[in-house]
This record gives C-alpha cells, structure tokens and sequence, in this order.
C-alpha cells in the first residue's frame, strides 16, 4: 500500500505540476453533487405511493405531488424524528404524510400539518424551517427522472 500511495502521489503531483493555476481552481471546486443524475424511470414508479431509492450515497423518497404535477425527492427522513418518509403515504390532497405521526409535506419540502400541534400554534410551528423536509429538484427529461445531486438546485443558496 506504501508504494502505491507514493506513486499515485507522484502521479498527482506531476498532473498538478502540468496544470495552470486557473484549471487547478477549477478542478478543485469541482463537485459530483453539483449536477444532475438519472434516478429513475417514470414508467416503473407508482404515482399512488411512495416510493424509497438511493443516489450518492442519499437514501430517497420519491413520490408523484399531484398538485404541481410532477416528481418529488426528498431526503427519506422525516424533520420530526427522523422516519422514513418512504414509509408513509400519498394523501388525498397531494401531501406526503409521514406514517410515524402524521406530519405531511408539499412538494417543495414545506410542512403543512402537525397533527400535535396546538391549535393557536399550528402554523408558526409548520413554517419553521427545522419542520421542513429537504427536497432536491427534480427534472423529467428524455423519459428519465433526473435529480439534482444535493439539495438545493443550480445557483441556490442551498447547493
């Protein structure tokens, strides 16, 4: 492992050496999340569920939000406890619902319910950004659902 340690760094120092400082800035800002990956085909998801995958090391949930017409994908963790969302359900308003305590998303991520809730409490609660999931964008292009590799998007604040 010594040898080959040393000759892969020789390698990479005679790359280095070889590269201008502009293409070294780049190549070290470089990031594989910072780009879209194919997830899945649409053809075999169930609109009516969702459903659980993985991409770069993400566990997933993706469901159909039939209110923006379009695919979702969160982080398969609830904010609340940190459930598996994939395990919850499509409700009857386009929201996904969590099956551990009923919290429910919109497509963007935003909590819309918290069945614990007080009352008066209700929405200050769901608007908190700790109540959110973390959605990554999404695109269908080509027959492929594609994902963006982090959350966030391109140009965000959160990629």
């Amino acid at each position: 492992r010594t040898c080959a340690t040393v000759a892969e760094k020789a390698r990479v120092d005679r790359i280095e050496e070889s590269m201008g400082d502009e293409e070294m800035a780049e190549a070290k800002e470089y990031s594989l999340k910072k780009q879209w990956w194919p997830l899945s085909l649409p053809e075999f998801l169930d609109k009516t569920r969702p459903h659980y995958d993985q991409f770069l090391g993400h566990e997933v949930v993706i469901w159909w939000d039939k209110n923006a017409e379009q695919w979702c994908v969160f982080a398969d963790k609830c904010p609340h406890r940190l459930a598996p969302l994939s395990e919850g359900r499509i409700e009857e308003d386009g929201t996904l619902l969590c099956a551990y305590h009923g919290w429910r998303f919109n497509g963007e991520g935003a909590c819309t319910a918290i069945p614990q809730a007080d009352p008066q409490d209700h929405d200050k609660l769901c608007s908190m950004p700790q109540a959110c999931a973390t959605a990554f964008p999404t695109q269908l292009k080509q027959g492929i659902l594609w994902v963006w590799g982090e959350p966030g998007g391109p140009g965000s604040n959160a990629a």
